[in-house]
C-alpha cells in the first residue's frame, strides 16, 4: 500500500500497484482484501477474541485507508497505517492469554 509515494514512482518509472491502477483503485483493492480477511476469519475456528480483534483493527484500518491520500504526512503512513499491523498483533496475542 504505497499511496503515498506515487508521484516519485510515477517519475522514477516504478511500476507500482497505485501508480499502475491509480489511488481508488489502491484504496478499493485494499478494502476488498480486508473484508475476505474478515471472511476467513469468522469462517474459522479460531477463539471468539481472536475473532473480534481482527475485527477491530480491520475497522480501524479501513477507516484508516479510507483517509488515506498523496498529501498526508509520511508519519500518518508510518504510525498510523504501519501501526496497525502492531495492533493487530498486539490484539490476538491478548486473546491468547
Amino acid at each position: 500500500y504505497s499511496v503515498r509515494d506515487i508521484s516519485s514512482d510515477r517519475l522514477a518509472g516504478t511500476k507500482t500497484f497505485p501508480s499502475l491502477y491509480g489511488v481508488k483503485a489502491t484504496i478499493v483493492a485494499s478494502l476488498t482484501l480486508i473484508l475476505i480477511h474478515f471472511c476467513l476469519v469468522l469462517t474459522s475456528n479460531l477463539p471468539v477474541g481472536v475473532k473480534a480483534g481482527a475485527f477491530f483493527s480491520g475497522s480501524i484500518t479501513s477507516v484508516l485507508i479510507l483517509m488515506a491520500n498523496e498529501k498526508r504526512s509520511d508519519y500518518y503512513y508510518s504510525f498510523w497505517l504501519d501501526g496497525m499491523i502492531l495492533l493487530q498483533a498486539g490484539i490476538w496475542m491478548c486473546s491468547y492469554l
